[in-house]
């Protein structure tokens, strides 16, 4: 796809060279070198491998070609240009409702594909072009949403949905709209997923879950969130859209992770604890604003002497 053609279906400006030609569309630390870069910051252009940017007017001197968008509609840019390329056949639409049919006690949309030896209880739905590798289990009244590749050995609980729709809002016209994604939701092997927890499929990239990794009951993993292997999710937390987590991390009950925020190997998220800011290789953090854990209870000694 050509730049010149975005600008006569979008309302963008373009500064270079408009016969660019363009085959995906990904945030700026995603974006390869013939794709369009979302940049939300200076710090995004510098990062960002790609040589075309879509950003909102700003002052740089940088030799990329630049695609502007007027000042805070990035979102709905960014929405328009994903359709655009989701109605020209270059990437899939996960958001049609599925056709779907019946098959054994659940029902299956199309181009649906499962390995030997897995197990799919009844009342389970699953969406178009699903992938379910070998000896998997995907017990009752799961529901597995289009896109979706879950590998080997993978165990979903009841009452789960994997690739649900992620919510990116934006407002036009003075409307509230929301942007589905073009992302897809990917399982590694050894999975596990708990009673009742929901998985975002990613707006631009995949949410990717690592190998091993465990995700307790009532946990909420949002939008383009990457989680490494052999991590621990404990019950009732949640993860923010386009957070990091790394390999063999533990986030205990009820706590959370704010979106864009990078949690390296080895941390511990202590429970009722929130990651605001990036958490280095393995540190402890408690307390609301994500302290080192240890700093965090001299603190709160100090305030219980005020009372």
């Amino acid at each position: 796809m050509k730049l010149f053609d975005l600008a006569e279906k979008i309302d963008v400006s373009i500064v270079g060279d408009k016969n660019f030609e363009i085959k995906n569309i990904a945030y700026a630390d995603e974006a390869d070198e013939n794709g369009l870069a979302v940049a939300f910051s200076d710090k995004d252009i510098s990062i960002t491998k790609a040589k075309v940017i879509l950003t909102e007017p700003r002052i740089n001197f940088s030799d990329k070609i630049f695609v502007y968008c007027n000042y805070g509609e990035i979102i709905s840019a960014l929405a328009k240009i994903a359709d655009f390329f989701v109605k020209s056949g270059l990437r899939q639409n996960f958001n049609l409702p599925p056709k779907y049919k019946q098959k054994n006690n659940f029902m299956c949309g199309k181009n649906f594909k499962v390995g030997a030896g897995t197990i799919i209880e009844p009342f389970v739905t699953i969406g178009d072009d699903v992938e379910i590798g070998e000896n998997c289990l995907i017990e009752s009244n799961v529901s597995i949403d289009s896109g979706t590749i879950i590998k080997n050995n993978c165990v979903i609980h009841s009452g789960a949905r994997i690739g649900a729709k992620s919510f990116l809002h934006y407002d036009e016209d003075e409307q509230a709209n929301c942007f589905f994604g073009i992302g897809r939701t990917i399982l590694h092997d050894g999975v596990q997923v708990g009673y009742n927890s929901i998985v975002q499929r990613g707006t631009l990239s995949d949410t990717l879950i690592g190998e091993r990794t465990l995700i307790g009951n009532l946990v909420v993993i949002a939008h383009d969130v990457k989680i490494g292997s052999d991590s621990h999710i404990v019950c009732q937390s949640g993860i923010a859209s386009r957070a990091k987590i790394g390999s063999h991390v533990k986030i205990l009950a009820q706590s959370g992770v704010v979106d864009n925020v990078e949690v390296d190997d080895f941390v511990m998220l202590m429970s009722k604890s929130v990651a605001t800011k990036n958490i280095q290789r393995g540190k402890i953090i408690s307390g609301l604003y994500g302290r080192e854990h240890k700093s965090e209870l001299k603190t709160q000694a100090l305030l219980r002497k005020l009372q």
